[in-house]
């Protein structure tokens, strides 16, 4: 029947392990095993975990099948005072042909009140991502995108088909509760599926803006040969609060055909946006034309 506590489960748990000097600096041999893991409602189907002492240091290997994609990864855990150094030697993501790696060993510094990341570095065909600072209480973190592919969303879910690339930088400080910052990003070729079928696409999206006073601020254009001169501006909240945007531009109506083929319909011409959207995300209110 396995293990079942508040809504997590457990199916099965095979646990060979040996913890020595527990008073002292603690080191960890052997392996663990689970099936059927069920946690904040994600399904583990397989974990394997091996450890294995290298004087005051534990080497961890990890190999996970989760939500139909396989994690491997191999670090080395070590004590430093009262922090502990995880130094991330390899990293791989794959799923339906998509893969992301680590493109070299990662230094991770976990101590009280937060974690300190070295330049974790991950590549997946031309693209490539880069975070390093501080993350916890305090936030002082860089986030750099390069050629990212959209295609990376199939690793979450293989249905979304997405075409295109991100890249950009952010920069996020201040503290948890209230973080600040900037990001400036661009999102090109977007296409998907639905997308083509429509004739709405492809979409060049650029996005820039500021973190501060619990909102997001947004300058962004979108283009395409289904737009002109779109733009969306003003700010939303990070948490509670009402949106505050403003959209202009134009939509050329010639987008309706496709759904118009079967009736023999076709429309042409241009429509002008002019409208903002106010209101909680959750409940969005849109108004104007």
């Amino acid at each position: 029947a396995g293990l079942r506590v508040a809504g997590n489960r457990v199916d099965k748990a095979d646990i060979n392990a040996r913890i020595a000097d527990l008073t002292g600096t603690p080191v960890i041999d052997g392996k663990v095993v689970l099936s059927g893991v069920v946690a904040g409602g994600q399904t583990i189907e397989k974990a394997t975990v091996t450890a294995k002492s290298a004087g005051t240091a534990t080497d961890v290997t990890l190999d996970t099948a989760l939500l139909g994609a396989s994690i491997n990864a191999k670090a080395r855990i070590s004590p430093a005072g009262e922090a502990t150094d995880v130094r991330l030697d390899t990293l791989k993501l794959s799923r339906a042909g998509t893969n992301v790696t680590l493109a070299s060993p990662a230094n991770i510094v976990i101590a009280k009140g937060g974690v300190t990341i070295d330049k974790l570095a991950l590549v997946t065909g031309d693209g490539r991502t880069t975070i390093s600072g501080r993350a916890g209480e305090t936030l002082d973190l860089d986030v750099d995108l390069r050629n990212l592919p959209l295609s990376l969303a199939s690793l979450a879910s293989p249905t979304l088909d997405m075409k295109g690339t991100l890249s950009g930088t952010a920069r996020v400080t201040g503290s948890a509760s209230a973080p600040a910052g900037d990001y400036d990003l661009r999102i090109a070729k977007l296409t998907n599926g639905d997308i083509a079928k429509a004739g709405l696409g492809p979409f060049d999206i650029t996005a820039k803006g500021k973190l501060g006073g619990g909102r997001v601020g947004v300058e962004a254009t979108i283009k395409a040969p289904s737009v002109s001169g779109l733009t969306i501006n003003g700010s939303v909240p990070i948490a509670g609060g009402d949106m505050d945007l403003k959209i202009k531009g134009g939509i050329d109506l010639a987008i309706a055909n496709t759904a118009l083929a079967t009736s023999g319909g076709n429309v042409r011409g241009k429509a002008v946006i002019d409208a903002a959207l106010g209101g909680p995300t959750s409940a969005p209110r849109a108004s104007g034309t």
